[in-house]
């Protein structure tokens, strides 16, 4: 297996060090929760082109000792016959988490089409895609940035009058920190379930906006 594999995201296939015969078909590595969701685990046979063992578990969760497999069931076919059992629980032996969590995927550096296409996945096996959707919303509402700032700064550069360059600059330099420390502070909301995903993107646009618009009907010409 090619070494981009190593990390576990939805429909790809890893290949571990410790058990170079054995892989894993994993649905989603959670890192913030050192959890591996919809966990399978092939074991070929060595010395032939046939499958040894297959395991299902609905979740894998890392310890601290070690991987426990919950709800899950193995099916044997060595032996001349298929023997299958399920289990409640059960210790894996996995590599640790540092191993799966290379090469995830970053929202920031995804575009549009691959952050959708991949909240669409996780969100169709029950994953939690709020933080991802507020990530796409933000990316979203970004290229209108330029366009309510800039119709936030008209009305202050109305009223500059005879104050200065530096004023103007640092009015600009304040600006900028407000929006972003209000789109952190939106996103953080969001993502702690407070305000919806499209709400916790836009805000900050729609505040400027709002901001933009009373400025402009009360500034004195």
């Amino acid at each position: 297996m090619s070494a981009f594999n190593r990390f576990s995201v939805y429909g790809y296939i890893a290949e571990t060090e410790t058990e170079p015969f054995q892989k894993y078909v994993v649905g989603h590595y959670d890192s913030e929760h050192d959890a591996i969701q919809n966990l399978t685990i092939f074991h070929p046979m060595k010395n032939a082109w046939q499958l040894e063992s297959l395991l299902h578990a609905q979740e894998a969760r890392y310890t601290g000792e070690g991987w426990r497999a919950v709800n899950g069931w193995q099916q044997q076919f060595a032996g001349g016959g298929a023997r299958w059992a399920a289990f409640p629980e059960r210790r894996l032996a996995l590599e640790t988490p540092d191993y799966f969590e290379t090469d995830q995927p970053i929202a920031e550096l995804m575009t549009v089409p691959e952050l959708k296409h991949y909240i669409d996945e996780l969100s169709a096996s029950g994953f939690n895609v709020i933080p991802l959707t507020i990530d796409l919303q933000k990316k979203l509402a970004f290229p209108f940035v330029t366009v309510v700032m800039t119709l936030l700064a008209i009305p202050f550069g109305m009223t500059t009058g005879k104050r200065g360059t530096l004023y103007g600059i640092g009015i600009g330099i304040v600006l900028a920190l407000s929006y972003w420390i209000v789109m952190g502070a939106f996103g953080a909301i969001g993502k702690a379930g407070v305000l919806a995903p499209v709400m916790a993107g836009w805000a900050p646009n729609i505040l400027a906006a709002g901001s933009a618009a009373y400025l402009l009907l009360t500034a004195r010409t």
